[in-house]
């Protein structure tokens, strides 16, 4: 979902302004499915595992098949869901990007992130929507829980500013939006 600049309230003269920190990704199924790795470990799918595993020792407790296929599915499904997603995804991505490999721009204003992935739509979105961050040892993901699109990036690509700027950047912005909330 693409959230419009009117509906964040930005003044028509942020548009001009500078971003503080830019981040051009080359974008590819192995970054691509790093960031997917690191976000089906949530805990919603953690629990679906441990259920659906209880569930099958349950039905093979009572001898009951149907319950362990049932269970072992649930099982199975939960601990690959973010997998197949990706597969999914990554697959309509390729038809406007058929090399497979892409740049996503990554811009940071004072007021929001704006992020371009290369398909004619920008998305626009709050320091306060940011909802999840997710980390690997390349990759660093922002999850704006539906608000927008979640935002990766490579943690060395920055053409303005730095990875660790960045973690700084954000706390920083976080905490000045929370502020002005009260």
């Amino acid at each position: 979902m693409e959230t419009t600049q009117s509906e964040l309230n930005i003044p028509a003269a942020a548009e001009s302004e500078e971003p503080v920190m830019e981040n051009v990704t080359r974008m590819n199924r192995e970054r691509y499915f790093e960031a997917a790795t690191v976000r089906g470990k949530s805990w919603r799918s953690r629990i679906f595992t441990v259920l659906g595993a209880i569930s099958a020792v349950t039905g093979l407790i009572l001898g009951n098949p149907t319950l362990v296929v049932v269970a072992l599915a649930v099982t199975l499904l939960s601990m690959f869901s973010h997998l197949i997603v990706a597969w999914r995804d990554f697959g309509k991505l390729k038809r406007f990007h058929p090399s497979g490999e892409w740049d996503k721009s990554i811009r940071f204003y004072a007021d929001r992130i704006e992020t371009d992935s290369g398909v004619g739509a920008v998305s626009v979105a709050s320091y306060r929507d940011i909802k999840r961050e997710y980390e690997t040892e390349h990759m660093f993901v922002l999850d704006f829980g539906g608000k927008a699109p979640a935002t990766t990036l490579h943690k060395d690509s920055f053409t303005s500013g730095s990875f660790a700027a960045l973690r700084d950047f954000l706390v920083e912005r976080q905490r000045a939006e929370y502020d002005d909330a009260k």
